[in-house]
C-alpha cells in the first residue's frame, strides 16, 4: 500500500524503475494534500471569533474535504492497480485464436479501468478546488496562503490525471467512450483552471 508508506520510502519507490507508483498516484496524492490543507483551513476557522456565522458552512466543508482526502489517498494505490490490469493482460497468450481474443478483451478492460481511474482522480481534484473557492470569504484570513497552495496542488493533480487519462486513448477501441472522456476532460480542465486562477487573484488581492 503506497499510501501507507513513510514519505521517504514512498519517494524512493517513486524514483525507482518499478511500475508503481507513477504519475497517476502522484496526481491523486497532490489532490489529497490539497484536501488536507483545506481541512486545516476549516479547523483554523471553526469556533474562532469572527467566524461564528459560518460554522455550518465550515463544518460541512470539513466533512466534504475529509471524504475527498480519504478517497484520493485510496486512489494513490488504486491507480497503479488499474494499470496493473493492463500489464497482466499483455502477458496473456496470443495463440490460439480464442486465447488471443480473450487477451484483447482483457487489454481493453484494463485500459478502460485505467482511464476511469484517472478520470475519477480529476473529478475529485476539481471537487477539492471547489471547496477551496467556497472558503475564500468565510474562513480565517490568516490561512489564505493555505487555500492558495491547496488550489495549486489540486489543479496539478487534476491536470496530471487528465494527462494520464489521455495516455490511454490510443489503445482504446471504444471511440464513443474516448469521445465522452475527452469532452469531460476538457470541461474539468476549463473549470479547474478558472477556479485556480480565481483563487489566486482573490488571495493576492487580500494579503496583508
Amino acid at each position: 500500500m503506497f499510501s501507507q508508506l513513510p514519505i521517504e520510502e514512498f519517494h524512493r519507490k517513486l524514483s525507482s524503475n518499478s511500475p508503481g507508483p507513477g504519475g497517476g498516484s502522484v496526481a491523486a496524492l497532490s489532490g489529497a494534500l490539497a484536501a488536507g490543507l483545506i481541512s486545516k483551513v476549516c479547523n483554523l476557522s471553526i469556533g474562532k471569533e469572527g467566524y461564528e456565522a459560518f460554522h455550518a458552512q465550515l463544518t460541512d466543508a470539513l466533512q466534504k474535504t475529509e471524504l475527498l482526502s480519504r478517497s484520493l489517498l485510496k486512489r494513490v494505490d488504486l491507480d497503479p492497480q488499474a494499470f496493473g490490469e493492463v500489464m497482466d493482460a499483455l502477458m496473456m497468450p496470443e495463440e490460439p485464436e480464442e486465447a488471443g481474443k480473450a487477451r484483447e478483451e482483457a487489454i481493453q478492460r484494463g485500459y478502460k479501468a485505467a482511464a476511469e481511474s484517472a478520470l475519477a482522480i480529476a473529478r475529485e481534484c476539481l471537487g477539492v478546488l471547489d471547496l477551496a473557492e467556497a472558503l475564500l470569504c468565510i474562513s480565517n484570513t490568516n490561512a489564505l496562503s493555505e487555500l492558495a497552495v491547496a488550489s495549486l496542488q489540486a489543479y496539478a493533480g487534476l491536470e496530471g490525471a487528465i494527462i494520464s487519462l489521455e495516455m490511454n486513448f490510443p489503445a482504446l477501441k471504444d471511440m464513443k467512450l474516448v469521445a465522452l472522456d475527452t469532452s469531460e476532460a476538457a470541461t474539468l480542465l476549463e473549470k479547474g483552471l478558472r477556479t485556480k486562477d480565481g483563487i489566486r487573484k482573490y488571495v493576492m488581492e487580500n494579503i496583508g
